[in-house]
């Protein structure tokens, strides 16, 4: 409950700051911070005040990439190519779903995950850190390298 009213926080004061920040500066921002807190918050602690201080500060940042993706696809790509660019975006979204189902179950099962104990737990918070370090360095290469493409439509 407290993970979803800060992720709807989270969303819109994240879209609201794209615009004055820019979405490849949020993005990078909220990335980096949600695997800093991960590995600090999440990972070694298990107290049940510092794990709702990890929900709120985590709702704030974990899932900007929802109200983001879209301000940066059209930062990025001419409009002749965007609902190909959204249709990408969606498909890979889609995909990293279904597989991440089977992975962390995977995981789980390495882990010896009969029992519900920290130690079974603690390799998917690692996965979801590493996730996000991955997600940010994306992001950094998307700002660094990635050239707007306003104008200058893809070639087909």
């Amino acid at each position: 409950m407290i993970l979803s009213l800060t992720n709807f926080a989270g969303r819109a004061v994240t879209g609201v700051l794209c615009h004055r920040l820019g979405p490849q500066n949020i993005m990078i921002f909220t990335t980096l911070i949600a695997a800093i807190l991960i590995f600090t918050l999440w990972y070694p602690v298990r107290n049940l005040a510092v794990n709702i201080v990890f929900f709120i500060l985590f709702g704030l940042c974990g899932s900007t990439g929802f109200s983001t993706n879209l301000v940066l696809l059209n930062n990025i790509l001419d409009s002749s190519v965007l609902p190909h660019g959204i249709g990408l975006l969606y498909l890979s979204l889609g995909v990293s779903t279904l597989c991440s189902g089977p992975i962390m179950g995977s995981i789980l099962d390495y882990a010896d995950g009969t029992d519900n104990t920290p130690t079974t737990v603690k390799p998917l918070i690692i996965f979801s850190g590493v996730i996000y370090l991955i997600a940010c360095m994306i992001s950094i290469c998307i700002k660094f390298y990635l050239k707007p493409q306003k104008g200058n439509p893809l070639p087909k």
